[in-house]
């Protein structure tokens, strides 16, 4: 894979993961309050809103290496009646000022003291925005001119990505701040372990049956840009096995989890959190990868 490539590998994983994890965290804390006078006592805090916008900041920042000239960047939303990148680009940076936003509110009054409402009205708005980037990234790889990337295989792996890169940065954030939002209808920090491996679990499927080339179902690749099937499975097999073992590491870190749910961060998460990162990675690679046979 070509090395200008690396920037989008790194802007597409971390806005993935940032788009997870505020779905599978403050969108279900604005609904946890039985009424909207208990959401003012409920409140995600300002280092986890901070972490998401930390996440997409640096989203931001990789894809300027991707860029000939840098400085020519605000020329990319020139285009957002026609043009799915400039659409990509601006609903990023709106979901990111909108996360920081929250981030500010946390920060000048803490502990969920701002108006229900409000918060409620914010989050799902931050929400949305999070959606429109991700939707704008899905369609923006969508080509008519590369096969291997106009089939199902696009949106179903940016989204099991999505699912275990949030569910994992999630529970690392909520267990590093001594989150205390467990038993609100909250997603507690084992809930989300379990959803980061039903994640791996279809990241797992994906790989056999929507890898273009050798996947069950997967697109064929009739072009001599093609990467052939013996350059393709070494990524699929690494994938896996990085999936393989994070799940299980993850599945242990839950079991402890039903045993002491006050336990600490231990290696078990963070091995989860190494090689789920580190499967994504692989598979993201063979993603570019796959626009051509170059640098595979």
């Amino acid at each position: 894979m070509a090395r200008r490539e690396w920037p989008l590998v790194a802007f597409t994983l971390l806005g993935q993961t940032a788009v997870g994890a505020f779905w599978l965290t403050a969108v279900p804390l604005a609904f946890a309050g039985r009424s909207a006078a208990d959401l003012g006592g409920l409140s995600l805090g300002f280092a986890v809103y901070g972490g998401i916008a930390g996440l997409l900041g640096m989203a931001a920042a990789s894809s300027f290496f991707h860029l000939g000239r840098p400085w020519r960047a605000v020329r990319a939303l020139n285009n957002l009646g026609s043009s799915w990148l400039s659409r990509e680009i601006f609903g990023e940076l709106v979901f990111l000022v909108l996360t920081a936003g929250l981030a500010l509110i946390e920060w000048i009054r803490p502990g969920g003291t701002a108006r229900a409402g409000v918060l409620r009205a914010a989050v799902l708005v931050t929400g949305a925005s999070g959606l429109l980037f991700f939707y704008g990234m899905i369609r923006l790889y969508m080509l008519r001119t590369v096969p291997a990337w106009r089939d199902a295989h696009t949106p179903v792996s940016f989204l099991v990505t999505s699912l275990i890169l949030g569910a994992l940065a999630s529970a690392l954030f909520l267990r590093l701040t001594g989150s205390r939002l467990e038993g609100v209808g909250f997603p507690t920090i084992r809930s989300l372990a379990l959803i980061a491996f039903a994640g791996m679990v279809a990241g797992l499927a994906v790989s056999v049956f929507l890898t273009p080339q050798v996947g069950i179902f997967g697109a064929r690749i009739a072009t001599l840009l093609a990467p052939p099937k013996r350059k393709i499975v070494p990524f699929v097999v690494a994938r896996g096995l990085l999936l393989a073992v994070s799940g299980s590491a993850i599945l242990m870190y839950s079991a402890r989890l039903k045993i002491a749910p006050d336990a600490t961060v231990n290696p078990l998460l963070w091995l989860a959190v190494a090689g789920g990162l580190a499967a994504e990675l692989a598979g993201r690679r063979l993603f570019y990868a796959l626009y051509s046979r170059v640098g595979i």
